[in-house]
């Protein structure tokens, strides 16, 4: 849906940042292009050091030319690194590892002298590296206060859809994601469990929901039911959505 109507840079790091694609200005999806630029994420996990501070700092430089909207910052470690690779103290967080790219984050918001407006980051962590309460406070630290909104932590099999859903969000879509819980008359907790069927409906003057309106449940974190409550204006438009569960004999 965002093809001809949106443009990307892709920037990787890890002890340093390098440019994968948009080095000189953002990329324009297309149908021909989407495959390619995707190709360009890289796969594995790579350990060891994380430099945030050549992330952000190379997307401050950027910026100041392309003034991007919106910047996903994700990270599956907390910060360890600066500049171009200097270990601050081996690959514990320090002051100095934190504040750093802090620095190249409030540059990124800063609204301009000339009134435009900054640029939003969304920090995600993922998987053990970027997990708890201690990363979750460096993720605010250079993004914001709101979790879910400003801040999100997460598993490297829900990638996809965190960032999907942060997209939407920018884009006058709010993602609705239903999962199942079942506890057993002997007490047995089932988290996610499937074949469970749910049916939404939306009202309001310029709502509408992504169909099927019923979803079944399937197998596991990744197999919710999921639609989109899209709207025509960013501002001024809502919606009274209900959802409704099928109910199973014996529950």
């Amino acid at each position: 849906i965002l093809e001809g109507k949106a443009a990307v840079s892709l920037i990787g790091f890890s002890d340093s940042a390098i440019w994968r694609e948009g080095t000189n200005g953002p990329t324009t999806l297309t149908s021909d292009n989407r495959a390619t630029i995707a190709a360009k994420v890289p796969t594995n996990r790579p350990g060891g050091r994380t430099n945030w501070d050549a992330a952000l700092s190379t997307v401050q430089t950027a910026n100041a030319t392309h003034k991007y909207d919106l910047v996903l910052f994700v990270t599956d470690g907390a910060p360890n690194n600066i500049l171009n690779g200097t270990q601050v103290s081996g690959n514990d967080v320090t002051l100095r590892s934190l504040e750093a790219p802090i620095y190249a984050a409030n540059a990124i918001k800063a609204i301009g002298s000339n009134g435009d407006g900054g640029t939003r980051i969304v920090a995600v962590g993922v998987g053990n590296g970027a997990s708890g309460a201690q990363v979750a406070a460096n993720l605010q630290a250079v993004s914001g206060k709101t979790a879910g909104s400003d801040y999100i932590q997460g598993s490297w099999d829900k990638l996809g859809d965190i960032l999907g859903d942060v997209v939407k969000a920018a884009t006058c879509t709010v993602p609705i994601e239903v999962s199942k819980t079942t506890i057993s008359a002997t007490g047995s907790v089932t988290a996610f469990a499937p074949n469970w069927t749910f049916t939404t409906t939306a009202t309001g003057a310029g709502a509408a929901l992504s169909a099927p309106a019923a979803m079944t449940t399937g197998n596991g974190e990744t197999t919710t039911a999921k639609w989109d409550l899209t709207f025509t204006q960013p501002t001024g438009q809502s919606a009274n959505v209900t959802i409704t569960e099928t109910a199973k004999a014996g529950w």
